[in-house]
């Protein structure tokens, strides 16, 4: 279980939850506020359960495995976002919820927002170290394909002049 997942169990939120002719004043289709809360708390859950087991993914370093998520992912976000929304513009879809309801909420939104806040740093971490590699293997490809370097007489290593397309010193202007 991960450190994100709460102790609640609730059911997933399917697309028979959300109609679809929702507007922005209900996107969860509730009809009560006990119903809104109960549906804010399951699609929050869920939406953090997907993020931690995306965090999974990264640390082990399995970035591809993403894809997986990618369509629940979208459709929970775009729920999560529009019902913020449509509180944000009429703050009494929750005005009677009880003191319990609204600890609740903001624990669980905290919970989402720590795990979010790790989402971010795991793709971060992800990007670049991808990135190092990408770079590390292009400098290597690189110098691959660089012509030998030629060596002075003594053997000590390339002649530098020679690199640098100068004639070398001749000993014999003395």
């Amino acid at each position: 279980m991960s450190q994100y997942a709460l102790t609640e169990n609730t059911a997933p939120l399917t697309q028979t939850d959300t109609p679809s002719g929702m507007g922005a004043a209900d996107p969860l289709g509730t009809t009560s506020i006990s119903s809104r809360v109960a549906a804010i708390l399951a699609l929050t859950q869920q939406l953090t359960g997907l993020l931690a087991k995306e965090i999974g993914m990264l640390k082990t370093r399995r970035p591809s495995a993403l894809r997986e998520t990618e369509t629940e992912k979208r459709r929970l976000s775009m729920l999560y976002a529009q019902e913020m929304r449509a509180i944000q513009m009429r703050p009494e879809l929750l005005a009677g919820a009880t003191p319990e309801q609204k600890a609740r909420l903001r624990e669980v939104a905290d919970a989402f927002k720590a795990c979010l806040a790790e989402h971010i740093r795991a793709l971060t971490r992800s990007r670049v170290v991808r990135e190092a590699m990408i770079v590390a293997v292009g400098e290597e490809l690189n110098r691959r394909r660089q012509p030998p370097a030629n060596y002075q007489r003594s053997g000590n290593g390339p002649a530098k002049d020679v690199i640098a397309n100068k004639p070398a010193p001749s000993r014999l202007r003395k």
